[in-house]
């Protein structure tokens, strides 16, 4: 009888240590609020862990949908809109601070890219109209295009919060690099937050607290979603940004012929080179944005040069099948056995 009351307690103390575990656990894994929305012309989806995690998260769709109001190309009421139709060549238009500063920050990585990055493009990315009802323009169409585009035609007026277009028929177009400093305000709004996880349509940022570090999943090119070619890990309770750009996102076929939407402002077409995908790991999203454009116009080998002379991380994956990456082997991993790491 002695031993049947022993195992009952026994039992008993196995339960209670069970349901103590489990309360334990569920402490350390606070509940997941997720907020969803389709702005700056991508799928946005923010998630907040914490007891406050819907109020954040949904203060956070909030600002996406102010964001909007002042930087998007395709809605006629924006900020950017006004600024694209109401200017007149060499005559200075006030725009707010904040639109002001990114144009500031973005015309700074112009320059830094050497203009294959170039905020300017808009009359060339219209031509194409990937997004919306693609084709392919003729090479007049192009070439008379491209005499608008050139980020050094804009004059910018830090006194007076200005801009002024210096040359016919420019415009400007925010789609590659608004979602970075978006996705960078969201973050420092979600600081105080247990963790966090946000993503902008290919920009995504983690944040605060995890068991184990994040890990985020990099796309196999032209595979269906959610096959990924590698997985990247970010440490816990660090804010890290990763950008991927790549031609598989937006593109469509003429004659055989594939098209996508990231062009090369010098030649006016797709640019066509190694590379299928670019992602860039640091700490802003609004710089590895513009960068994630830029070094996808790149050889891998220039890549991963200016990736470690900027100070910022890549991995690269080639229409060969090949990883160009400067990370540490702890901070990545292949999934894909189609591709091989190709040591630089």
């Amino acid at each position: 009888m002695r031993y049947k009351n022993l195992s009952k307690c026994l039992s008993l103390i196995a339960i209670g240590i069970l349901i103590i575990l489990i309360i334990f656990y569920n402490l350390q894994t606070p509940k997941a609020h997720t907020k969803n929305t389709f702005a700056l012309n991508t799928y946005i989806s923010v998630t907040v862990f914490g007891d406050n995690g819907e109020a954040l998260a949904q203060d956070a769709i909030d600002i996406v949908a102010d964001a909007e109001k002042v930087f998007s190309a395709h809605l006629p009421e924006s900020e950017l809109s006004a600024l694209n139709t109401a200017h007149e060549v060499g005559v200075p238009y006030p725009v707010s601070d904040e639109l002001f500063s990114v144009l500031q920050g973005a015309r700074k990585l112009c320059e830094k890219t050497q203009g294959k990055f170039d905020i300017t493009i808009k009359p060339i990315l219209d031509l194409w109209s990937i997004t919306q009802n693609p084709r392919v323009p003729s090479d007049v169409e192009i070439q008379e295009a491209r005499k608008a585009v050139d980020y050094r035609n804009l004059a910018l007026d830090a006194a007076h919060k200005t801009v002024t277009f210096l040359a016919d028929d420019m415009q400007i177009d925010l789609g590659g690099i608004a979602k970075g400093y978006v996705a960078d305000k969201l973050a420092a709004h979600l600081k105080d937050a247990y963790g966090a996880t946000i993503d902008l349509g290919g920009n995504v940022i983690v944040l605060g607290k995890h068991k184990g570090d994040w890990k985020i999943g990099i796309q196999t090119p032209f595979a269906p979603s959610g096959a990924y070619t590698a997985i990247v890990k970010a440490p816990s309770e660090k804010t890290t940004t990763v950008v991927t750009s790549g031609a598989y996102e937006r593109n469509f076929e003429r004659d055989g012929q594939l098209y996508h939407h990231i062009i090369n402002p010098a030649t006016g077409y797709p640019h066509n080179g190694e590379i299928e995908s670019v992602t860039v790991i640091g700490e802003s999203s609004m710089t590895a944005d513009a960068y994630s454009t830029y070094l996808f116009m790149c050889t891998p080998e220039e890549a991963i040069r200016i990736a470690k002379t900027e100070g910022f991380d890549v991995l690269i994956q080639t229409k060969d099948k090949a990883i160009y990456t400067t990370l540490d082997n702890s901070a990545f991993e292949i999934t894909d056995s189609n591709y091989v790491l190709n040591q630089v």
